[in-house]
Protein backbone atom coordinates (compact mmCIF):
# COMPACT_ATOMS: atom_id res chain seq x y z
CA UNK A 1 0.00 0.00 0.00
CA UNK A 2 1.09 3.52 -0.70
CA UNK A 3 0.98 6.27 1.88
CA UNK A 4 -0.47 9.14 -0.07
CA UNK A 5 0.71 12.65 -0.66
CA UNK A 6 0.62 15.24 2.12
CA UNK A 7 -0.67 18.75 1.42
CA UNK A 8 2.03 21.28 0.73
CA UNK A 9 2.08 25.00 0.02
CA UNK A 10 4.62 27.13 -1.81
CA UNK A 11 4.11 30.84 -2.58
CA UNK A 12 5.86 32.87 -5.26
CA UNK A 13 5.49 36.59 -5.97
CA UNK A 14 5.04 37.63 -9.56
CA UNK A 15 6.07 41.23 -9.04
CA UNK A 16 6.07 44.18 -6.68
CA UNK A 17 4.38 46.84 -8.79
CA UNK A 18 0.78 47.79 -8.08
CA UNK A 19 -0.29 46.80 -11.58
CA UNK A 20 0.96 43.30 -10.96
CA UNK A 21 -0.29 40.62 -8.62
CA UNK A 22 1.02 37.51 -6.95
CA UNK A 23 0.64 33.82 -7.64
CA UNK A 24 0.54 31.15 -4.94
CA UNK A 25 0.95 27.44 -5.62
CA UNK A 26 -0.24 24.47 -3.57
CA UNK A 27 0.48 20.78 -4.18
CA UNK A 28 -2.29 18.67 -2.65
CA UNK A 29 -2.95 15.01 -1.90
CA UNK A 30 -5.43 13.11 -4.03
CA UNK A 31 -6.11 9.93 -2.03
CA UNK A 32 -7.58 6.69 -3.34
CA UNK A 33 -6.80 7.14 -7.03
CA UNK A 34 -5.93 3.46 -7.35
CA UNK A 35 -3.57 0.72 -6.24
CA UNK A 36 0.10 1.53 -6.87
CA UNK A 37 -0.84 5.07 -7.95
CA UNK A 38 0.27 8.27 -6.22
CA UNK A 39 -1.40 11.49 -7.35
CA UNK A 40 -0.67 15.17 -6.77
CA UNK A 41 -2.84 18.09 -7.85
CA UNK A 42 -1.38 21.56 -8.38
CA UNK A 43 -3.49 24.53 -7.35
CA UNK A 44 -2.81 28.12 -8.32
CA UNK A 45 -4.31 31.29 -6.84
CA UNK A 46 -3.90 34.83 -8.13
CA UNK A 47 -4.35 38.07 -6.22
CA UNK A 48 -5.67 40.74 -6.45
CA UNK A 49 -8.93 40.20 -8.33
CA UNK A 50 -7.81 42.65 -11.01
CA UNK A 51 -5.26 40.01 -12.09
CA UNK A 52 -5.94 36.51 -13.38
CA UNK A 53 -4.18 33.36 -14.55
CA UNK A 54 -3.20 33.35 -18.22
CA UNK A 55 -0.64 30.61 -18.94
CA UNK A 56 0.90 27.48 -17.43
CA UNK A 57 3.63 24.97 -18.07
CA UNK A 58 4.72 21.66 -16.59
CA UNK A 59 7.77 19.48 -17.23
CA UNK A 60 9.70 16.61 -15.71
CA UNK A 61 12.54 16.85 -18.26
CA UNK A 62 13.65 20.41 -17.59
CA UNK A 63 17.32 20.99 -16.89
CA UNK A 64 18.33 19.92 -13.40
CA UNK A 65 15.34 17.69 -12.74
CA UNK A 66 15.75 14.03 -11.86
CA UNK A 67 14.29 11.52 -14.36
CA UNK A 68 11.72 8.97 -13.28
CA UNK A 69 13.24 6.19 -11.22
CA UNK A 70 13.44 2.68 -12.73
CA UNK A 71 10.09 0.95 -12.64
CA UNK A 72 8.15 4.22 -12.18
CA UNK A 73 5.93 5.54 -14.98
CA UNK A 74 3.46 8.33 -15.51
CA UNK A 75 -0.16 7.24 -15.53
CA UNK A 76 -1.44 8.56 -18.88
CA UNK A 77 -4.81 8.25 -20.61
CA UNK A 78 -4.77 7.60 -24.35
CA UNK A 79 -7.37 8.42 -26.98
CA UNK A 80 -9.59 5.33 -27.38
CA UNK A 81 -9.70 5.97 -31.14
CA UNK A 82 -5.91 6.35 -31.38
CA UNK A 83 -3.92 4.51 -28.69
CA UNK A 84 -0.77 6.45 -29.65
CA UNK A 85 -2.30 9.87 -28.82
CA UNK A 86 -2.18 10.93 -25.15
CA UNK A 87 -5.06 12.92 -23.67
CA UNK A 88 -3.34 16.05 -22.37
CA UNK A 89 -6.43 17.96 -21.24
CA UNK A 90 -10.14 17.30 -20.55
CA UNK A 91 -9.77 13.56 -19.84
CA UNK A 92 -13.32 13.15 -18.48
CA UNK A 93 -14.21 11.32 -15.29
CA UNK A 94 -14.93 14.02 -12.71
CA UNK A 95 -15.87 13.45 -9.10
CA UNK A 96 -13.81 12.72 -6.02
CA UNK A 97 -11.07 11.62 -6.47
CA UNK A 98 -11.81 11.79 -10.22
CA UNK A 99 -9.82 10.48 -13.14
CA UNK A 100 -6.22 9.75 -12.02
CA UNK A 101 -4.84 10.52 -15.49
CA UNK A 102 -1.96 13.00 -15.75
CA UNK A 103 -3.34 16.13 -17.44
CA UNK A 104 -3.50 19.94 -17.46
CA UNK A 105 -6.49 22.25 -17.31
CA UNK A 106 -7.67 25.80 -17.00
CA UNK A 107 -8.07 26.83 -13.33
CA UNK A 108 -11.08 24.93 -12.02
CA UNK A 109 -12.38 23.35 -8.80
CA UNK A 110 -10.40 20.23 -7.97
CA UNK A 111 -13.10 17.61 -8.53
CA UNK A 112 -15.57 19.52 -10.69
CA UNK A 113 -16.96 18.30 -14.00
CA UNK A 114 -15.77 21.56 -15.53
CA UNK A 115 -12.14 20.75 -14.81
CA UNK A 116 -12.26 17.29 -16.36
CA UNK A 117 -14.50 18.25 -19.29
CA UNK A 118 -14.52 20.65 -22.20
CA UNK A 119 -15.07 23.69 -19.97
CA UNK A 120 -11.66 23.12 -18.42
CA UNK A 121 -9.86 22.17 -21.62
CA UNK A 122 -6.67 24.18 -22.08
CA UNK A 123 -5.11 25.10 -25.40
CA UNK A 124 -1.84 23.19 -25.77
CA UNK A 125 0.85 25.55 -27.06
CA UNK A 126 3.86 23.22 -27.24
CA UNK A 127 6.60 22.20 -24.82
CA UNK A 128 7.29 24.34 -21.75
CA UNK A 129 10.83 23.38 -20.64
CA UNK A 130 12.71 22.76 -22.78
CA UNK A 131 10.64 25.01 -25.08
CA UNK A 132 9.61 22.92 -28.07
CA UNK A 133 7.03 23.30 -30.84
CA UNK A 134 5.25 20.11 -29.75
CA UNK A 135 4.11 19.14 -26.28
CA UNK A 136 5.01 15.71 -24.92
CA UNK A 137 3.15 13.31 -22.66
CA UNK A 138 3.86 9.60 -22.30
CA UNK A 139 4.77 7.10 -19.62
CA UNK A 140 8.19 8.66 -19.02
CA UNK A 141 7.82 12.39 -19.64
CA UNK A 142 5.56 15.41 -19.58
CA UNK A 143 6.43 18.74 -21.18
CA UNK A 144 3.41 20.94 -21.82
CA UNK A 145 2.85 24.67 -22.21
CA UNK A 146 -0.84 25.56 -22.01
CA UNK A 147 -3.12 28.58 -21.87
CA UNK A 148 -6.65 29.85 -22.25
CA UNK A 149 -7.35 30.80 -25.86
CA UNK A 150 -8.91 33.08 -26.78
CA UNK A 151 -7.58 34.87 -23.70
CA UNK A 152 -9.98 36.25 -21.14
CA UNK A 153 -10.97 39.87 -21.74
CA UNK A 154 -11.65 40.88 -18.14
CA UNK A 155 -10.87 37.78 -16.05
CA UNK A 156 -14.53 37.20 -15.16
CA UNK A 157 -14.34 33.66 -16.57
CA UNK A 158 -11.08 32.78 -14.76
CA UNK A 159 -11.41 31.70 -11.11
CA UNK A 160 -9.03 33.36 -8.65
CA UNK A 161 -8.23 29.90 -7.25
CA UNK A 162 -8.22 26.70 -9.27
CA UNK A 163 -6.37 23.50 -10.10
CA UNK A 164 -4.32 23.51 -13.30
CA UNK A 165 -2.41 20.20 -13.35
CA UNK A 166 -2.64 16.64 -12.07
CA UNK A 167 0.32 14.26 -12.01
CA UNK A 168 -0.02 10.56 -11.24
CA UNK A 169 2.84 8.11 -11.04
CA UNK A 170 2.47 4.32 -11.27
CA UNK A 171 4.78 2.29 -9.04
CA UNK A 172 3.39 -1.16 -9.87
CA UNK A 173 6.70 -2.20 -11.47
CA UNK A 174 8.63 -1.22 -8.33
CA UNK A 175 8.80 -2.57 -4.81
CA UNK A 176 8.05 0.52 -2.72
CA UNK A 177 6.81 0.90 0.82
CA UNK A 178 5.15 4.30 0.42
CA UNK A 179 5.15 7.55 -1.53
CA UNK A 180 5.09 11.17 -0.43
CA UNK A 181 5.55 14.49 -2.21
CA UNK A 182 7.96 17.17 -1.07
CA UNK A 183 8.84 20.68 -2.19
CA UNK A 184 11.71 22.85 -1.06
CA UNK A 185 9.51 24.33 1.66
CA UNK A 186 8.55 21.10 3.43
CA UNK A 187 11.67 20.68 5.53
CA UNK A 188 14.35 18.00 5.60
CA UNK A 189 13.62 14.56 4.20
CA UNK A 190 14.80 11.30 5.71
CA UNK A 191 18.23 10.22 4.44
CA UNK A 192 16.85 6.98 3.03
CA UNK A 193 14.01 8.58 1.02
CA UNK A 194 14.34 7.73 -2.67
CA UNK A 195 13.50 10.31 -5.34
CA UNK A 196 11.08 8.81 -7.89
CA UNK A 197 10.68 11.86 -10.13
CA UNK A 198 10.61 15.66 -10.14
CA UNK A 199 8.20 18.07 -11.80
CA UNK A 200 8.42 21.82 -12.38
CA UNK A 201 5.30 23.87 -13.00
CA UNK A 202 4.95 27.50 -14.08
CA UNK A 203 2.02 29.90 -13.94
CA UNK A 204 1.62 33.34 -15.46
CA UNK A 205 -0.85 36.14 -14.78
CA UNK A 206 -2.09 39.18 -16.63
CA UNK A 207 0.72 41.77 -16.71
CA UNK A 208 3.02 39.37 -14.90
CA UNK A 209 6.65 40.14 -15.83
CA UNK A 210 9.30 37.48 -16.42
CA UNK A 211 10.57 35.40 -14.82
CA UNK A 212 7.21 33.82 -14.12
CA UNK A 213 6.82 32.00 -10.78
CA UNK A 214 7.44 28.27 -10.67
CA UNK A 215 7.36 25.44 -8.16
CA UNK A 216 9.27 22.16 -8.24
CA UNK A 217 7.95 19.11 -6.43
CA UNK A 218 9.06 15.51 -6.26
CA UNK A 219 7.62 12.10 -5.45
CA UNK A 220 9.70 10.18 -2.91
CA UNK A 221 9.57 6.60 -1.71
CA UNK A 222 9.58 6.46 2.08
CA UNK A 223 9.51 3.53 4.53
CA UNK A 224 6.13 2.73 6.05
CA UNK A 225 6.23 2.99 9.87
CA UNK A 226 4.17 -0.19 10.04
CA UNK A 227 6.78 -2.02 7.98
CA UNK A 228 9.56 -0.87 10.32
CA UNK A 229 7.53 -2.00 13.33
CA UNK A 230 6.86 -5.41 11.82
CA UNK A 231 10.52 -5.85 11.02
CA UNK A 232 11.45 -4.97 14.61
CA UNK A 233 8.87 -7.37 16.05
CA UNK A 234 10.02 -10.07 13.67
CA UNK A 235 13.63 -9.63 14.78
CA UNK A 236 12.63 -9.70 18.46
CA UNK A 237 10.60 -12.87 17.94
CA UNK A 238 13.51 -14.52 16.13
CA UNK A 239 15.86 -13.70 19.03
CA UNK A 240 13.42 -15.16 21.55
CA UNK A 241 13.03 -18.32 19.51
CA UNK A 242 16.81 -18.64 19.30
CA UNK A 243 17.20 -18.25 23.08
CA UNK A 244 14.45 -20.80 23.71
CA UNK A 245 16.08 -23.24 21.30
CA UNK A 246 19.42 -22.88 23.11
CA UNK A 247 17.79 -23.39 26.51
CA UNK A 248 16.08 -26.58 25.38
CA UNK A 249 19.21 -28.02 23.83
Amino acid sequence: MLRKVIALVFCAAAGALAAQGSIAFAVADVPDTGANLATADVQVSVTPASQWWTVGGISNIASGLAPLAPGVTLHVQYDPDDPTTPVMTAPGGAGEPGNPATFVSLPRDQFSAKRFGSNGAATIAGGYDPPLPDAALNDTQINIAFLQFPPSIDGSDVPDIGYIARVTIDTSASVLAGVEVYTSTTGPRAPDDVLLGEFRILAGERNGPPPLPTITFGFYAVPEPESVTLLALGALSACRRARLHRALT
